[in-house]
């Protein structure tokens, strides 16, 4: 376990070590519609970049196992939709760009909507998620 971790944070160190110090906020929007093209309201966008998921991987929690799944997906990062279906907001990278997993409850069929978006420092990024509502 202890080499897996050493491994993490010498990659980790190694990305920001060759990148500026310099940090840049990304706009991020994301939109949320049904079916028809209706905006959806109050919904939660749960977002994560590559980097803390493999961390977490070679970290895990050791009270995770405990945890309710309620609990454990709190703990990830989200925003809401507003009453147009949108939400905009920052994320601030040190890196050039990184990979970001965005998520989305489709109620309708009652399963998990994921994108993978490339963040760039400094630039925009637009999501899209169409839900059964």
């Amino acid at each position: 376990m202890k080499k897996y971790l050493l491994i993490a944070v010498t990659c980790l160190s190694l990305v920001l070590g060759f990148s500026s110090c310099k940090v840049e906020n990304s706009q991020v929007t994301v939109s949320v519609t049904d079916t028809e093209g209706a905006p959806v309201a109050n919904r939660k966008v749960y977002y994560t970049d590559l980097a803390s998921s493999i961390i977490d991987i070679f970290t895990p929690d050791p009270t995770d196992p405990l945890k309710e799944d309620d609990q454990r997906l709190e703990e990830v990062d989200y925003v809401v939709t507003n009453a147009q279906g949108t939400v905009t907001f920052n994320i601030p990278l040190m890196v050039n760009s990184l990979d970001f997993y965005f998520y989305v409850y489709d109620e309708g069929s009652r399963q998990w909507q994921e994108k993978t978006v490339k963040i760039h420092r400094g630039e925009n990024a637009d999501v899209e998620f169409v839900v059964n509502k």
